[in-house]
């Protein structure tokens, strides 16, 4: 049986400060301020996918310090504030004036991936408040792999993203998409954009505007999963047993004595679910938590033993 030991102080110190690897990851260093749309490359360590090789495929800069059609809160694309600092950036998943247009923005991570670990991946997006093009997609995901993908002309890049968004996204405030990955290669580089054809595509139409869908993007983190730091007492003298796992609905936690309380967590460290028992197990509805791997803590009030366990969530 698994026994989870007592935290070493200076490991979780260690784990708590995971750095982000994603250079310029809110888009504030430039090289120049920009002037108009398609100015992906006056951002300093981003790139366009095909590298410019045809304008009418290049995403967008802006700054709050910008002119023309890229100038913040009021751009060419609709009116949104950054979600931090001054600079954001945009680009399209969608465009039915040209089958499978898709814009992507990409860059070369700050170190390699480590192969086995466990990242957390996440970004900001928003359509804008009036944004010009009135319409949400669903795949908005991000793509790691060794060396930059390469777009062929406007098209989609053929390639499988380890994030991927399934539903379709429209909101005029500022959403976290967030998600957890297993390295499988030690990646270089990411890439973040829509990786499907149009027939694979769904999209809905929120008002009249223009023939595509538009997101801008903010605040793009990629780093290591910290585990869940214990008090210094938590010297565990027993596992937790969880049944299912997998589950998807409901799932019933044994293994501790009367009193305790637990709660479940996401792999930032957040609170998901909690709840307190007076008796020797706890059953929870786990039906609305997205698919994923959590962590479940449970402190006995009356031994003062912490313990964990890891839960998977399938839907």
């Amino acid at each position: 049986m698994t026994r989870f030991l007592l935290f070493l102080i200076a490991f979780c110190n260690a784990t708590a400060q995971a750095q982000n690897i994603v250079p310029n990851p809110s888009f504030e260093e430039y090289h120049d301020l920009p002037n108009g749309t398609a100015h992906w490359f006056d951002v300093v360590s981003w790139h366009n996918v095909n590298m410019n090789a045809v304008s009418s495929a290049s995403p967008d800069y802006f700054h709050l310090s910008g002119t023309g059609g890229a100038v913040l809160p009021d751009n060419y694309f609709g009116t949104v504030w950054p979600h931090t600092g001054s600079g954001v950036m945009g680009l399209m998943t969608l465009s039915l004036s040209n089958d499978n247009f898709r814009e992507y923005i990409g860059c070369s991570l700050l170190e390699p991936m480590v192969p086995a670990e466990r990242y957390c991946v996440s970004f900001y997006w928003t359509n804008g408040v009036e944004p010009a093009n009135k319409r949400g997609t669903n795949h908005l995901g991000a793509a790691f792999s060794v060396n930059p993908l390469e777009q062929p002309s406007i098209h989609v890049v053929d390639y499988v993203p380890q994030v991927d968004n399934a539903n379709v996204l429209y909101d005029h405030d500022w959403i976290l998409f967030s998600d957890t990955i297993i390295a499988t290669e030690a990646w270089t580089d990411l890439t973040i954009g829509n990786f499907y054809n149009d027939s694979e595509t769904d999209y809905f139409t929120f008002g009249n505007g223009l023939n595509g869908a538009h997101y801008f993007i903010d605040d793009v983190t990629v780093k290591k999963c910290s585990p869940i730091s214990l008090p210094a007492n938590a010297l565990v003298e027993q596992s937790l047993n969880i049944f299912p796992n997998p589950a998807f609905d409901n799932v019933t936690i044994t293994g501790f004595t009367k009193n305790a309380s637990l709660q479940i967590h996401n792999a930032f460290g957040q609170i998901m679910k909690s709840g307190s028992t007076i008796f020797h197990q706890a059953v929870f509805d786990i039906s609305d938590l997205p698919s994923g791997i959590y962590t479940i803590v449970c402190n006995e009030s009356t031994t003062g033993l912490t313990s964990q366990a890891k839960l998977v969530v399938l839907h």
